[in-house]
Order: C-alpha cells, then structure tokens, then sequence
C-alpha cells in the first residue's frame, strides 16, 4: 500500500529548488566549463535533461514509498550527489599530462610486429635482384599543437607517423588536457573540428599512452584534427589541426 505523504509547503518547495540552484552556481563559479561545456551543445544539453527529468520521476516515486521525512530525504539526496560527483569530480583532478617524444615514440611502435604477422623475409639470395627500397624508420607525416576548446585547457603537440611496416600512429609530445570524465581520442577530417562527425574512433584517451595506432584504411592525405572528445558531455576538449611536417 502507497504510503501518503505530507502536502509541502511552499517554503519546503522553494528549499527544494535552492539546493540545485547553488549547487549549480558554486560549479559555475568553481569551474565554469562544466556549465559551458552543458550548454554548448543540443546532444548535450539533451543528456543532462534526460537525467534530470528521470532522477525528478525517481524522486517523486521515493516520496510516495518511504514516509519517514529524513529517511525520504537521505533515499533522494545521497545517490543524487553520488550521482553529480561522478560526473564532476574529474574536473577538480589533475590536467591528464604526457610527456612523450616522438622519434622514441614512434620508434616504440615499430619494435613489436601485430599479431600474426610474419618475420621480414631474408633478403634474396640472388646478389642481382632489385627489391624495392623500403624505409626503416617512422616517417613524420603531420604536425599540429593543440588548443583548448569549449573552455578547457589544452597544449603540447601531436603528429602522425608512418610506421616501416606501412602502419600509421598518432604520437604526443609535451602533453597536458584538462581532465574529464569518459575522454575519447578521434581522428576528424578537416581543419580546427570542434566535432567528433565522420572522425575515427582511436580509442579512450589517459595519460598512460604517448602513441595510437591509426586504423588500416584510413584516410591520411587532407586536412586532420587530431581531436579530444569529452563522450559523458558529448563536448570538445582540445584539438590538433595537422600541418604536413
């Protein structure tokens, strides 16, 4: 059986509403990217509605079942804040940070062959045949430096190289991004993208990596932007546009 609930009074409502609004006021003055961030795109404005609508249902459902008064307000305050926090709390962490260098990157990446290829071959026998000169070092394709975008910080550089095997990496040198939560790492088509549209997925972004691997097939010869991608937000963090080196 539903238990009833008390009729609030107005000032129990307005209380209501205050909490947010300070909560979102201290994060604006705190950090105001993260509300930036919220309102610069439609998908992520939509995101944040989703949530707020679908914890309001919830809310109002636990005031329905639970009667106790503290108890009613811990069921919807805690796993609320919980809530907020994880989606927050990467902001007040440390900027991601990489040092990285590329020839010792690049050269990394060339010292392990994939999965299920095979040893280089010996060379001919034969002293008189011609085998194609093949290059047996990373080949420096592109180069750009990032910028901050939608308000978060962002510097240090990214190239692409061409590895001896025919491979390619996207490789960082002097590296620090902001942090934030869910950061993905994609390849745009185009100069100064600001947009994960038509970019290659490479993979989740941290500090653990200095290099990439470029999926086989991709497009290398235009205009590329190396490009940070907050998903959580569904917001640019920082961008490389690349130059040819």
């Amino acid at each position: 059986m539903a238990v009833e609930t008390a009729v609030r009074t107005p000032w129990q409502q307005a209380a209501g509403w205050a909490v947010p609004v300070v909560v979102v006021g201290a994060l604006a003055a705190l950090k105001p990217e993260i509300v930036r961030g919220t309102f610069s795109s439609a998908e992520s404005v939509l995101r944040v509605a989703v949530v707020v609508v679908g914890w309001t249902l919830v809310a109002r459902l636990l005031r329905r079942v639970i009667a106790n008064p503290v108890a009613r307000t811990l069921a919807v305050a805690v796993p609320g804040t919980a809530l907020l926090w994880v989606n927050v709390a990467p902001y007040f962490e440390d900027d991601v940070t990489i040092a990285g260098s590329f020839p010792e990157a690049a050269a990394a990446a060339t010292t392990v062959a994939p999965a299920g290829q095979p040893a280089p071959a010996d060379p001919p026998a034969n002293p008189g045949t011609t085998v194609p000169a093949q290059p047996v070092q990373p080949v420096q394709l592109t180069t750009g430096r990032f910028v901050g975008l939608d308000g978060h910080r962002g510097s240090g550089e990214a190239a692409i190289f061409r590895l001896p095997g025919g491979e390619a990496i996207v490789a960082f040198r002097d590296l620090s991004v902001q942090s934030v939560p869910d950061p993905v790492l994609y390849l745009v088509p185009g100069a100064d993208r600001e947009s994960k549209a038509n970019g290659v997925r490479l993979g989740r972004f941290d500090g653990s990596r200095d290099r990439y691997e470029i999926p086989v097939g991709t497009d290398l010869s235009g205009p590329l932007t190396v490009l940070i991608w907050c998903e959580r937000f569904a917001v640019p963090v920082a961008g490389a546009t690349q130059a040819p080196a």
